[in-house]
């Protein structure tokens, strides 16, 4: 990864992320389902959880593999790695296994994994093929690549909402889908030419909508929405009045979005499967 994108998850992006892992959890829940009720997981496999943050959907894992299963969760972030190790020792898991390293360099066992997922991991990497082709190469034959990410912001106004309703007097950076970050995998074409050029084989990449119950409030949802996305950034740092009316601005922009159960938001994502031969 980008000397940026892992300073950032290891500061400022994980302080966010492990203050509010039990939110984020839940909120992206559906997503981690979705994508390991592909991955074909059966008791004994053996799985590598790419960006595995905190730890929710290894230790997911480990519990639908078993005692004879293995999971292994890489991610870039320390403090995210650190809090993922506790919760496993707390919870008593004997078939998990974390490591701290950037996927693209860091060692990785081949010929090794029933299964590679990851959960809004994949959108990181400097050089996408490259990092795609390590995963593969882990995967035994037969294996299963099973992952989410984002469509395009246009189609997600859990990020796109903030971005416009604060442009006025919070600036954020463009989205730069060629850059590695949450969108830079928002095109089906772009995907699926990854995932085939790393070597993958039966490689699917199909529409994965889900709604996101953001908060209780709409109040509620603008505080955690304003952390997410480019706004999350480019509000580092500022005083606490501009956070306020940040918060404010996105409050308003919810109206539309108000339920009985909470703010709900429509997300789109990309939901890849592909094998290894």
């Amino acid at each position: 990864m980008t000397g940026s994108q892992a300073e950032y998850w290891n500061t400022a992006g994980a302080a966010r992320w492990v203050q509010q892992r039990t939110v984020y959890d839940a909120l992206f829940h559906e997503h981690g389902e979705a994508m390991l009720d592909a991955a074909g997981l059966h008791a004994g496999s053996k799985v590598l959880d790419v960006g595995c943050g905190c730890g929710t959907t290894t230790l997911t894992i480990a519990s639908r593999v078993g005692s004879g299963g293995t999971a292994v969760g890489v991610d870039i972030s320390g403090p995210m790695v650190d809090v993922a190790r506790k919760r496993t020792a707390a919870a008593g898991f004997s078939n998990v296994r974390f490591e701290h390293g950037d996927l693209q360099t860091c060692p990785l066992d081949e010929d090794t994994y029933d299964a590679v997922v990851s959960r809004l991991g994949i959108m990181f990497f400097d050089d996408p093929v490259a990092a795609f082709a390590r995963l593969r190469r882990a995967l035994r034959a037969g294996g299963r690549l099973s992952a989410v990410c984002w469509r395009d912001p246009s189609e997600n106004p859990w990020i796109e909402l903030p971005r416009r309703v604060t442009s006025s007097f919070l600036s954020t950076e463009p989205i730069d889908p060629n850059v590695p970050g949450p969108f830079s995998l928002a095109k089906r074409e772009r995907v699926t030419y990854v995932a085939s050029a790393a070597g993958f084989s039966d490689v699917a990449v199909a529409p994965l909508d889900l709604p996101l119950f953001i908060g209780r409030s709409a109040q509620e949802a603008a505080t955690l929405m304003v952390d997410l996305g480019p706004v999350g950034r480019a509000i580092i740092g500022v005083s606490p009045d501009v956070r306020f009316r940040a918060v404010d601005a996105v409050a308003a922009a919810l109206a539309p979005y108000a339920t009985p159960q909470g703010v709900k938001l429509p997300s789109a994502a990309w939901l890849l499967t592909a094998r290894v031969r």
